[in-house]
């Protein structure tokens, strides 16, 4: 017998009798102290996720938050007014009570009030014209408790008629202040891949 096998026998002999055993112990159960899991789907973990709900498909951080992108929308409203006047007609109050709704209810909107008038005085005196028409309704606004920081003002006196001709039709249009709502929307950035079509 080669002298190796007999050690090695002899080694199992000896250990057999001393009462050890040669099946090996369980290895202790590992913690896991992180949660590796991705909830959202957005590539990174809970652990590291700062944004836990984030929208399919967006491009997002190292700490999962998506990346933004803010952009200005503009709806313009109309007052009209009466020739060479800068009252605010009765007819035209309901316009004044939805922009102070509107501001009212979304605090980070703000408004440009741009004036007009028609074509039948000279240009500086409806540049002027525009701009008391333009301060009525600014008046109107902050009345109703809409700060004057949230209010712009740009006068345009005939510079740019909404309708030509001469008109009354053309001119009573042409007698008017347009409020601009100026509204920031925040909206995801998507993640570009092979499968991505690009929209016009």
């Amino acid at each position: 017998m080669p002298h190796r096998l007999s050690y090695a026998l002899g080694l199992l002999l000896l250990t057999s009798l001393n009462g050890c055993s040669w099946q090996a112990q369980p290895p202790p159960l590992a913690q896991q102290r992180y949660d590796l899991l991705d909830m959202d789907g957005d590539g990174v973990i809970n652990q590291r996720d700062n944004c836990a709900s984030t929208l399919s498909g967006a491009q997002v951080s190292n700490e999962g938050c998506p990346s933004a992108l803010t952009r200005t929308t503009l709806t313009p409203a109309v007052i009209l007014f009466d020739n060479d006047q800068d009252v605010i007609r009765p007819n035209q109050q309901a316009t004044i009570r939805t922009a102070i709704r509107k501001l009212k209810n979304d605090p980070a909107m703000m408004v440009t009030l741009v004036g007009h008038t028609s074509s039948t005085a000279s240009d500086q005196y409806n540049l002027a014209l525009s701009q008391r028409r333009v301060q009525a309704v600014e008046q109107a606004l902050r009345q109703a408790g809409i700060a004057s920081n949230r209010i712009s003002d740009d006068y345009r006196g005939e510079r740019e008629l909404k309708y030509q001709g001469e008109q009354e039709l053309a001119h009573s249009h042409n007698r008017r202040v347009e409020i601009r709502y100026h509204s920031k929307v925040t909206q995801s950035v998507m993640r570009w891949h092979i499968y991505s079509v690009d929209r016009l």
